[in-house]
């Protein structure tokens, strides 16, 4: 489909913004561990990489950065289709960068391949912090239900709690930027499909290599697949010396 959006456009029209998005999806949906008992298993990490390459030589994916003026710039434009969504997506990049989504609704779906995992979110408290109490009672009441309902209500995003996820009023989440479309059902039952990969010690380091290598794949258009699997293995290894 990407190629044939590539033809009908004249080259002009590309299914994803760039490498980043290939890898937030192909990565997020393969659960296996990259590093685990110390040993580094490339094959998840090729498996990612093979993808990143073959988007990007078919032209099915553009070479947008993440979180530049021109990935902002391309929520408005006509010439990129599909952006990958975590729960957090549809306020803070959809609805913050696209002044014209009520005109022009999105839409949300499951991609081939099913649903991914994409990070989380930590509450944490600064060691040196001045009001330790203080700062623990706040984030004990953002775990609460109370506070989900809260954000959910003034900030069209729904935070994590066990006693709010069987609440159905909180499955609803439709606004003017996504048409008649409720993103809560979407949200809520691509949720139970998701194996999200374990989270280890060596997880920062991971995502900054694959950060890397993402970002040398785009900029080095002829940078093939088994170079930038080999340039993956050795800044890992360098970063995280006692990995075998």
């Amino acid at each position: 489909k990407g190629k044939e959006v590539q033809a009908a456009s004249e080259g002009k029209v590309f299914m994803l913004y760039g490498p980043s998005a290939i890898f937030q999806i192909a990565s997020g949906q393969n659960p296996a561990p990259i590093i685990k008992d110390d040993f580094l298993d490339l094959a998840p990490v090729k498996a990612v990489i093979d993808e990143i390459v073959r988007f990007r030589d078919d032209r099915i994916a553009d070479n947008i950065i993440n979180d530049t003026p021109a990935w902002s710039a391309s929520f408005v434009d006509d010439t990129h289709i599909f952006y990958p969504c975590a729960s957090w997506t549809p306020e803070y990049q959809i609805m913050s960068n696209d002044p014209n989504g009520p005109t022009h609704p999105w839409g949300l779906i499951v991609p081939p391949g099913g649903a991914f995992s994409w990070g989380g979110t930590g509450f944490m408290i600064p060691k040196e912090a001045k009001h330790k109490l203080e700062a623990f009672k706040f984030v004990q009441w953002l775990l609460s239900k109370e506070a989900v309902i809260w954000m959910h209500e003034e900030y069209f995003y729904n935070l994590c709690n066990v006693e709010a996820a069987g609440d159905p009023s909180l499955a609803n989440l439709t606004n003017p930027y996504f048409g008649d479309q409720n993103l809560g059902e979407v949200f809520y039952g691509a949720a139970d499909t998701i194996t999200p990969r374990p989270i280890s010690k060596y997880d920062v380091v991971i995502q900054d290599t694959f950060n890397l290598v993402t970002e040398q794949i785009n900029s080095q258009r002829s940078l093939t697949a088994e170079a930038a699997l080999e340039i993956f293995k050795t800044e890992l290894l360098n970063k995280a010396p006692d990995v075998k």
